[in-house]
């Protein structure tokens, strides 16, 4: 953690996120009392790098793609930037990887190391994008050059200075905290659900508070929801592709909450489900055999958090499944019941130290999210009529979790024909329309059910291959 972090902690003295008057107020007291501090950005001098017109790395194999909108640098190695780099770019899309470390000057996927997110709120028009100025670097120890890309609207300017290692170590690691947070997280975020919901805004910045797997390297999903999303459809049911090969997806790697590692998925030894053994199998595996087909010899790991029956909604009554919730302000939900929220951190904290025991480094690629049917059920309580704030509440706090504003979210449609079911559809689409980087995968043509509330396998396959495609349009 930070020094800066540590310090924001302390003025949140409630626990539940400070507001961006509260945080402004603290940050700016926090620098002002280490001017010292700050004055070791002075001295930094501009770099002049060869540029690529029409290129950009493509994130997930480390090669060129091309596009008259942005521009790369060619391969930089990093002796030549000194022991401090500073950078100020400007991307678009999910697909292009902004900072590209390899471990020799040919750019080529057996020497690409991994990619550092910068994560900016845009999309087709390039006046929705962001310019990013003084994001400090921390490559990775085995790299030797940089790669950047960057769309053209924005300066793409790199400065480098070299102090000593105990400088860098002691007095500059503030400054790099205070850069990465204030910039990267609060200054350079927009908030789509602003207008449905002001209190969603404060929910990122909780959810950023508590924790955050550093992007480099492997991909990594979440698999989120009720049961949709816990997987109903039974083994017999399941494509060949995966009962040739004993029920398992070698390179799809879940993680094992009981053994606090991550292993291939495998029915009936390890789906990362409420039952990790059970042998019921969801869409996600159609999602991870689209993205492991297109990415051959690449592993894709994924975090589980799904019950059966669970709302997002506080209210009403709720037996089933060990009484969870999704409400990700945890201090309404009553005493007695239990916040998936809550368990989905305390797996990302397992995961992070997994990571740091390993050196495993992960990137989020995305959440893919099924829920709905827990709140229609409770319409009399007011989940309906509250349902399009808490989603958009919730996805928020899903993002902050990984300080990934534009983090893709793929949402299912839930079965229609239900008054109340098909005002939470409406409430979906309605969150949908509100962010580019949210995408309601609609299953009005796919209603064929199990048992007149869970989908099948072939809709199942709809579903996860949608979520796939929509992903590579990001």
């Amino acid at each position: 953690m930070g020094a800066l972090d540590q310090k924001l902690r302390a003025k949140d003295t409630d626990g539940k996120g400070l507001s961006k008057e509260d945080f402004t107020t603290a940050f700016k007291a926090i620098v002002e009392s280490t001017p010292a501090k700050f004055q070791e950005l002075s001295g930094f001098a501009e770099y002049t790098p060869t540029l690529v017109d029409n290129s950009f790395i493509t994130k997930s194999t480390g090669l060129t793609g091309g596009s008259v909108d942005y521009r790369r640098t060619a391969p930089i190695p990093l002796s030549n930037l000194g022991s401090v780099i500073k950078i100020d770019i400007g991307t678009f899309g999910g697909s292009i990887a902004p900072i590209a470390y390899y471990t020799s000057t040919s750019i080529a996927t057996g020497n690409y190391i991994s990619s550092s997110e910068i994560t900016t709120v845009g999309g087709s028009n390039p006046a929705a994008g962001q310019q990013l100025t003084g994001f400090i670097l921390t490559p990775p120890a085995n790299a030797t050059h940089v790669v950047f890309s960057s769309h053209k609207n924005f300066n793409l300017k790199i400065y480098s200075k070299t102090v000593d290692q105990a400088t860098k170590d002691g007095q500059t690691a503030f400054v790099e905290s205070a850069l990465n947070v204030a910039e990267g997280l609060y200054n350079n975020y927009t908030n789509p659900f602003a207008s449905l919901s002001p209190e969603s805004d404060k929910l990122f910045r909780r959810g950023a508070k508590q924790a955050a797997i550093g992007s480099d390297v492997q991909p990594m999903i979440i698999v989120a929801g009720q049961s949709g999303a816990d997987g109903r459809i039974p083994v017999a049911n399941a494509p060949a592709w995966l009962t040739s090969n004993n029920n398992k997806i070698d390179n799809y790697m879940m993680w094992n909450r009981t053994t606090n590692a991550f292993q291939s998925y495998q029915l009936g030894v390890n789906t990362g489900a409420l039952n990790n053994t059970a042998t019921t199998f969801a869409f996600d595996i159609y999602f991870a055999k689209a993205w492991l087909d297109a990415n051959p010899g690449k592993k894709l790991y994924a975090i589980r958090q799904s019950a059966g029956g669970v709302p997002i909604s506080e209210k009403g009554v709720n037996t089933g499944n060990n009484n969870y919730r999704w409400q990700p302000k945890t201090e309404l939900i009553v005493s007695g019941q239990l916040s998936m929220t809550n368990e989905l951190v305390a797996k990302i904290a397992a995961v992070k130290q997994f990571c740091t025991n390993t050196r495993l480094r992960l990137y989020p690629l995305a959440v893919l999210f099924d829920q709905g049917e827990g709140d229609a059920d409770r319409a009399g309580d007011g989940a309906v009529a509250d349902y399009p704030v808490n989603l958009a509440n919730l996805f928020s706090f899903f993002r902050g979790l990984f300080q990934a504003p534009a983090l893709p979210i793929f949402h299912g449609t839930i079965v229609s024909g239900n008054t109340n079911y098909n005002a939470i559809n409406t409430a979906i689409n309605q969150v949908d329309s509100l962010d580019p980087f949210l995408k309601a995968i609609d299953m009005s043509s796919r209603q064929t059910f199990l048992d007149g509330l869970h989908y099948d396998a072939n809709a199942s396959e709809f579903k996860g291959q949608q979520m796939y495609n929509n992903l590579l349009l990001m």
